[in-house]
């Protein structure tokens, strides 16, 4: 099987047999990957990490650092705008992403990879992200964030708005 994926990879990156081994061409494309994109987005720089974590899984601990390092932290927590998902001053962001800030499925993403059952799965590491991303969204609903609504909406949401709506009546047209 291994000779198999090897020779898939040499043909992929246009490597041949001799010299170094395709498994080392690979890790040294995702190093170069991460090198280069990693500042760009939160998703790249994440694929990139994953990627490292996949070839070599002693890489684990470093990719999850790299993750943790980009993490939101909150200058202001008091500031109660809740529009942190624009790059609020109140949020400062690890790293100056030339994308911009990460945007909450970004950190959704990134917080499946944390959690999950892939290379870079670390409980730890994922509550630290969610409580991180949880002031960075205060409206989120995925990481309990202060300004959620409370009861997923339901009891007295929209549908319990809706439900008093119905129970108005001006009255009958029938008497």
């Amino acid at each position: 099987m291994k000779q198999v994926v090897d020779e898939g990879l040499q043909a992929l990156l246009g490597t041949s047999s001799s010299g170094s081994s395709s498994s080392g061409a690979v890790r040294a494309y995702a190093e170069a990957y991460i090198t280069r994109y990693s500042n760009s987005s939160l998703p790249q720089r994440a694929s990139g990490v994953e990627m490292l974590a996949l070839l070599d899984s002693s890489q684990k601990a470093a990719g999850v650092k790299a993750l943790l390092a980009a993490a939101p932290s909150s200058s202001d927590s008091s500031s109660g705008n809740g529009s942190s998902s624009s790059g609020s001053s109140a949020v400062s962001w690890g790293v100056a992403f030339a994308a911009g800030p990460p945007s909450l499925l970004d950190c959704v993403a990134v917080h499946a990879l944390l959690s999950g059952e892939g290379p870079l799965a670390d409980a730890a590491a994922a509550e630290q992200w969610a409580g991180a991303c949880a002031k960075a969204f205060p409206w989120s609903q995925h990481f309990g964030g202060q300004r959620r609504t409370q009861g997923g909406g339901d009891a007295q949401g929209v549908n319990g708005v809706v439900d008093a709506l119905k129970a108005l009546a001006v009255g009958d047209p029938k008497h």
